[in-house]
């Protein structure tokens, strides 16, 4: 909650529209200023935006090149979904897929709700 993050309007997110209330990333003062200035609203849309997400928990180990892996093969699916899937997750992040000298992992969703974009299977 210290604008570090993009902070979206989960109203508009839940109709598949990607809508920003505060773009988050690379300080300025000016923007900082921006953001003391907001931070009452930008807060209140933490909060829903928090209270709109279903959060899921897999133990996974804490290796940072799996949690690397993880993360590239979860957002490559994002990103290869049809619309408005594909337009809601940020674009340009540094991902870290699996190297040609890594031998892949096979991931099974267990999960009993629909996750759009996650197969049931997927080597990372």
């Amino acid at each position: 909650m210290n604008g570090d993050y993009n902070i979206f309007d989960i109203v508009a997110m839940q109709q598949g529209v990607r809508k920003e209330v505060w773009h988050g990333w690379s300080w300025t003062s000016e923007k900082r200023a921006e953001f003391e200035k907001q931070k009452s609203m930008i807060h209140i849309a933490v909060s829903r935006q928090l209270a709109g997400f279903r959060i899921f928990v897999a133990d996974v180990g804490t290796q940072p090149r799996i949690l690397e892996r993880l993360e590239a093969v979860i957002m490559g699916n994002l990103y290869k979904q049809p619309a408005p899937f594909c337009n809601i997750p940020d674009k340009g992040m540094m991902l870290a897929p699996r190297w040609n000298s890594e031998n892949p992992i096979i991931i099974k969703n267990r999960c009993t709700v629909m996750l759009y974009g996650l197969p049931l299977t997927f080597e990372i």
